[in-house]
């Protein structure tokens, strides 16, 4: 017979192991935005795509760090019984296996079309370029934030599935109406700050 005592160690040392991976990934994730937003303005180089790459292999650690122990946990908790699972573990599944498609995407889109316009300012990009790359950083943030609030919410916790429909749609639309305001802003701006260098350069020479 399996020591009550010795479940609740291995579970909580899998919990921690487990938070400590959300937090690593979530850490990852919002540093990559940050070098991001603070070269927007700056010609992509070599060094920040080897940034970038450094802090995707972060984010990527943290993602398989979580499915071992989310896996575990919910092994441990449901005996993997289907029916065992409550509607916050589907959603929690649902979440991590948007930011594995998402981390799949950065990593085999966004990264190499930023190495192929190296010499080139983020802000300056395509608008299609910049929506799929300003999406898939929204994409990413509010799943690893979604994953931190799921695993410490107590409200969360006892939700019932139809908190769950409307909740995970509608943050994931707000981010994603949020990164194409966002991005629209920098486009114009940008447009705005080309028109008016081209229209100093045009002005006449002063004359002395």
């Amino acid at each position: 017979m399996t020591d009550p005592t010795l479940i609740v160690l291995v579970t909580d040392l899998v919990r921690y192991a487990h938070l400590l991976a959300v937090a690593v990934g979530l850490g990852g994730a919002v540093m990559a935005d940050l070098t991001i937003a603070r070269n927007l303005g700056t010609p992509v180089s070599g060094g920040l795509t080897a940034r970038l790459r450094e802090l995707h292999l972060t984010v990527r650690t943290g993602l398989i760090a979580m499915w071992v122990t989310g896996l575990v946990l919910v092994a441990i908790r449901t005996g993997l019984d289907p029916a065992a699972v409550t509607p916050k573990l589907w959603s929690k599944l649902a979440v991590v296996s948007i930011l594995s498609l998402n981390a799949l995407v950065l990593g085999r889109v966004i990264l190499p079309m930023l190495e192929r316009n190296r010499g080139m300012r983020p802000v300056d990009l395509p608008w299609s370029e910049m929506l799929v790359g300003g999406w898939a950083a929204a994409v990413s943030t509010t799943s690893w934030l979604l994953a931190l609030a799921l695993g410490a919410s107590a409200l969360l916790k006892t939700g019932a599935a139809s908190l769950f429909v409307v909740l995970l749609p509608a943050a994931y639309g707000l981010a994603l109406a949020g990164a194409t305001v966002m991005i629209l802003a920098l486009q114009l701006s940008g447009r705005t700050a080309r028109a008016e260098a081209d229209w100093v350069k045009r002005m006449p020479s002063p004359t002395r």
